[in-house]
């Protein structure tokens, strides 16, 4: 395919739509690039934090946002969300 670098899925989508209506729908990988990136982690939020950030941005209220804090809390996915700090240690 001589389109170039593949690296999204609509170009994904366009050579496989290329190679299975050819003829002879085979195909040779030349090369492969592999890159690493990171994302920081967010910003931790403390309980008044959070609670704004839901109502905002969800239009939940404070005891549903609460419930669902907890709930993901106990499945491991947040560190304990009743918290009025934002402050952590590095470590």
């Amino acid at each position: 395919w001589a389109k170039g670098q593949v690296g999204d899925k609509d170009s994904v989508k366009a050579a496989l739509r290329d190679w299975t209506s050819s003829s002879a729908p085979y195909g040779r990988i030349t090369s492969v690039e592999t890159q690493s990136n990171s994302i920081p982690a967010p910003y931790a939020l403390n309980t008044v934090q959070l609670l704004r950030a839901c109502s905002k941005a969800m239009g939940m209220g404070p005891a549903k946002a609460m419930k669902i804090a907890e709930k993901l809390y106990t499945s491991g996915y947040i560190s304990y969300p009743r918290t009025e700090t934002s402050s952590y240690p590095k470590t």
